[in-house]
């Protein structure tokens, strides 16, 4: 018979890895594990993103040889002991290439949400575009008023791509430090703006801790800019990255890029699906 504990009195017997993961800041509450004869099967605790607070994620580790069906159990004491609603909703991610765990999510009533990809594209991959009149660069014309401008159009670029997961008010009062942070390369910032200055549309290469790689940052417009000028910036990114592989995140909404990086030499590393669920629906 499984049994659920509390995983305080264990810790000291726990891996580095489980030991860190039940004592993390971010759970919502103590973590929980379950147990058959003796022996560890999981451990389970539900956090909340304060960027996307609307959800509350159910995240586990489980044993090797262990079975999913432990983690239907897992996940009715944590919602017992949170006090969760029956309209609160439940995320769970899952990495596409496991069916067990998708299997597992389905038949717990879990629908799947979103599918973001994880990809690197290889160099020279776009060369020997033009540029494109209306493109402009932040590092010829920085200054503190236009960075506080293309973070406040990174903001409604990113609400409008997250509306699967609606933002807090978090990531407008932290939009400086969100997109215009450490990370940023102000060389490799690109922007589109209106006859008064206003910035319409973002895309931006990142600094990345991989040696001889550099990351995509955000991509996007304001609703109302032409496609063309949405591909261009694009492209635009991809070419400036020269010599160096791009690592890429990207959700399947973003149908545009995605139909960009299928036309270019893209290596498809792994992709995590996010499920969803209330808890009435799982009743």
């Amino acid at each position: 018979m499984l049994e659920i504990v509390d995983v305080g009195g264990m810790k000291d017997h726990l891996s580095r890895e489980w030991r860190s993961f039940a004592e993390a800041p971010e759970n919502l509450i103590p973590a929980q594990a379950v147990m058959f004869e003796g022996r560890l099967l999981a451990i389970g605790t539900l956090r909340r993103n304060p960027l996307h607070p609307l959800p509350v994620h159910f995240d586990f580790l489980l044993a090797d040889n262990s079975p999913v069906e432990c983690l239907s159990s897992l996940l009715v004491e944590l919602t017992r002991v949170g006090r969760f609603g029956a309209d609160d909703l439940i995320h769970v991610v899952v990495d596409w290439s496991d069916r067990r765990l998708i299997t597992w999510a389905h038949q717990s009533g879990f629908a799947k949400r979103m599918v973001t990809y994880q990809c690197r594209l290889l160099p020279h991959a776009v060369e020997n575009l033009s540029p494109v009149d209306g493109i402009h660069c932040l590092a010829d014309h920085d200054s503190p008023g236009l960075r506080r401008a293309l973070a406040e159009c990174h903001d409604h670029i990113y609400r409008a791509a997250h509306v699967w997961n609606p933002p807090g008010d978090l990531v407008t009062e932290r939009a400086h430090d969100l997109f215009m942070g450490d990370d940023l390369l102000p060389e490799y910032l690109w922007y589109v703006a209106e006859a008064d200055g206003e910035p319409i549309g973002v895309a931006s290469l990142r600094r990345s801790d991989v040696s001889g790689c550099i990351e995509l940052g955000w991509i996007g417009t304001l609703p109302g800019v032409d496609s063309g000028l949405r591909m261009s910036l694009i492209d635009t990114a991809l070419q400036a990255a020269g010599t160096r592989t791009i690592l890429i995140e990207v959700d399947e909404n973003e149908a545009e890029l995605i139909a960009r990086l299928r036309q270019l030499p893209t290596i498809w590393e792994s992709s995590k699906i996010r499920f969803e669920r209330t808890e009435k629906e799982s009743s």
